[in-house]
């Protein structure tokens, strides 16, 4: 994301000076728009797993972040 939001800067400021056409342009901000939408898909499935885990255990998990659940399940297995 941190790639697609720099390209995204950058056609912009480049149209505005007009080194790149209209459609280089919005296809940045469209690439962009994508990248974080997936993002977004990706946490809310996680959370939904993580609720149907928390309702098949009975019990809610330690953390209140799934990244932080991710981390501390990853721990567990290394110990």
């Amino acid at each position: 994301i941190v790639q697609a939001e720099q390209w995204s800067r950058s056609s912009l400021t480049a149209y505005e000076v007009g080194k790149v056409n209209f459609n280089t342009m919005i296809n940045a901000q469209i690439r962009l728009l994508r990248f974080e939408l997936q993002s977004e898909n990706y946490l809310f499935s996680l959370y939904k797993k993580r609720a149907e885990l928390e309702e098949v255990l009975g019990a809610s998990l330690l953390s209140q972040h799934p990244n932080d659940t991710v981390s501390h399940l990853h721990k567990e297995k290394a110990s």
